[in-house]
């Protein structure tokens, strides 16, 4: 009963971060796989984090639950961990994001295709960070059925999504971009379920959700900054790039310590 929810749970996860490549290798060719797969190599080293800290997470609400801890003070707990996660996976993103085409041009030069959706696949990450207290949470206490049905309907729209894309010809980056919306609907609707399920007000809950997801806008910086002011013939070996690689990270850090400071204060952190 409790086993194989949590299989269950774990499985699907592995789904959501697998369907556009399956789609991909089903719809497109290998070539095309072979550079969509660089991206995503990148990301499943990171994916360590916060999959690491899921397991932490689960013992220790479960370890709550036995001691039956008020509601009130789970909520407590449950929103300072969120926001714990949140704001340390947005500078790491955030460099991680920056970075990665530096990485791209020195190490694999024949890749560069993969910088235009890598940045959207580094940035799901920061949603599967801020989704992992929230799941665990209903996952330790037996709430198996919301958060395996959440999971359910997010890699429908995602398979929907990268499908109709493929379809029509789009370009990785929107397939990419399709992953990281799959996931952000899937932390939003999870944080929002447990919350309630706590006690939370829906205005309480809703404000809560956007103080979490206001680091997120340092990694929206720094894919902003590399789709608007960078181009594809300065992805090249060299200093040039790295500089500007730093620059982006600095700009986000810029960004998101006043707002890191100011969601730590509102949470008491």
């Amino acid at each position: 009963i409790t086993g194989l929810p949590l299989t269950a749970n774990g499985f699907l996860l592995s789904l959501m971060n697998t369907v556009d490549k399956l789609l991909i290798a089903a719809m497109l060719d290998r070539e095309t796989l072979g550079v969509y797969g660089v991206a995503f190599t990148g990301v499943t080293i990171l994916t360590v984090m916060p999959v690491s800290l899921g397991q932490m997470f689960l013992v220790k609400f479960a370890e709550m639950e036995g001691q039956n801890v008020s509601k009130a003070q789970s909520l407590h707990v449950l929103n300072r961990t969120t926001t714990t996660v949140s704001c340390l996976f947005a500078p790491i993103v955030s460099a991680a994001t920056a970075y990665f085409p530096v990485v791209v041009a020195f190490l694999l030069p024949n890749f560069g295709g993969a910088i235009p959706s890598g940045k959207y696949l580094f940035a799901s990450l920061f949603f599967l960070g801020l989704s992992i207290p929230s799941t665990n949470r209903c996952m330790a206490t037996g709430r198996f059925i919301p958060v395996l049905s959440m999971r359910l309907i997010a890699i429908i729209v995602e398979f929907v999504a990268i499908y109709l894309i493929i379809h029509n010809g789009g370009k990785l980056e929107f397939i990419a971009l399709s992953v990281l919306c799959a996931s952000a609907i899937f932390t939003i609707s999870i944080i929002t379920l447990c919350s309630s399920i706590l006690g939370n007000s829906i205005k309480n809950g809703i404000l809560s959700i956007w103080e979490n997801l206001l680091p997120f806008l340092s990694i929206l910086t720094v894919i902003l900054i590399q789709n608007y002011y960078f181009h594809a013939n300065i992805y090249a070996p060299g200093i040039p790039l790295v500089i500007y690689a730093t620059l982006e990270f600095v700009v986000s850090l810029a960004v998101s310590i006043p707002l890191v400071y100011w969601v730590n204060r509102r949470t008491q952190f």
